[in-house]
């Protein structure tokens, strides 16, 4: 108590001078001390703050991952090291950062979202093209007809030069849209079977809408292999 009320004290000095960095030095050292998680994590959060003002955006994340270490859950400070990552351009950080948020909320739109960006940054910047398919697959598992997700992991797995996979994808990615949306799946099917499998019979089996033709519900079928270029 006796550390405690002297931190207070010489923060209170250096709040009058306007000294934000003691400040901010001060409060880590009160925030090591709280046993309580909310005063903790209220301490080393104000510390982020004066870290972020003074442009130490370096501080800023220790800070607040400290303060994180009482409650590793509080989706506060998920998201501020979240944005901290992202503005100090520090990618890896930022999908740990989602990561570990996606483990905290139950919301399951929520959640792919998360796991949508990760896998974006994944097949993006991070070049971790792996990464992102297991996250897209994620975000599937969480909502197994989202659009974006089902597009994205057909071209990751493309990307990856996975053709099997591809296959899968697209046909997971068909079984999910209707109309005249069939026809570049289909198309990207039989080219895939074809160019990147070596398996013609399979090219001509796929099938494709042809002229005014559309796909019976979201699955219906025209076979005319011609239309495509393969008969």
């Amino acid at each position: 108590m006796r550390n405690v009320a002297a931190l207070e004290a010489v923060e209170s000095l250096y709040r009058r001078r306007g000294d934000g960095r003691n400040v901010a030095a001060m409060l880590e050292r009160r925030g090591a001390l709280e046993l309580e998680p909310t005063r903790r994590l209220a301490l080393f959060g104000e510390a982020a703050s004066l870290h972020e003002a003074s442009g130490d955006l370096a501080m800023a994340i220790a800070a607040w991952r400290s303060g994180r270490e009482g409650d590793e859950s509080n989706l506060q400070a998920l998201d501020e090291l979240a944005r901290l990552y992202e503005k100090a351009g520090q990618l890896e950080g930022l999908v740990e950062a989602l990561t570990d948020k996606s483990h905290v909320i139950d919301d399951n739109v929520q959640r792919a979202a998360l796991y949508l960006r990760i896998g974006t940054l994944k097949a993006g910047p991070l070049a971790d093209l792996d990464g992102a398919a297991a996250a897209f697959r994620e975000a599937l598992d969480l909502r197994p007809e989202d659009g974006v997700a089902l597009a994205a992991l057909a071209d990751i797995e493309g990307r990856r030069g996975d053709y099997t996979a591809l296959e899968e994808a697209l046909l997971r990615q068909l079984s999910a849209v209707s109309g005249l949306g069939c026809v570049p799946v289909l198309t990207r099917l039989a080219r895939n079977a074809a160019d990147r499998l070596n398996d013609a019979d399979r090219a001509l089996g796929v099938s494709a809408p042809s002229a005014g033709c559309r796909c019976r519900e979201s699955r219906g079928l025209c076979r005319d292999g011609a239309d495509l270029g393969f008969a």
